[in-house]
């Protein structure tokens, strides 16, 4: 079970300590890539995501996890209780654990 706050702003993120909040962080992220495709390789086939309002941090990880499901051509259906609300910075860094999304160089042209 992951404890972390639904922050998605940078100033906070980065001074998670002067704000005292816990943000998601890439080992996070990896270890919840790592416990569903666990999961998947056990024939696991309902996923439940949930966070306390089950708006932006469960739609966040449970949209990466659609995304990966479909690039490897496996067939899910989504179901929603309550309209979804991604947080993008949990989102982003699901997409980039599970190779879906490149992280962005300075160096890379526009």
């Amino acid at each position: 079970m992951l404890f972390f706050d639904d922050v998605e702003d940078r100033e906070i993120i980065s001074s998670s300590e002067k704000f005292k909040v816990v943000p998601f962080n890439r080992e996070m992220a990896e270890e919840t890539v790592s416990f569903l495709k666990r999961a998947l390789n056990c024939k696991i086939s309902l996923f439940i995501f949930s966070c306390m309002a089950g708006i932006s941090r469960s739609s966040a990880i449970a949209e990466a996890w659609a995304e990966f499901l479909k690039k490897e051509n496996i067939d899910f259906t989504a179901l929603y209780e309550r309209s979804p609300l991604p947080n993008v910075y949990v989102k982003r860094l699901m997409l980039l654990t599970l190779g879906l999304m490149q992280r962005k160089s300075c160096l890379q042209k526009k």
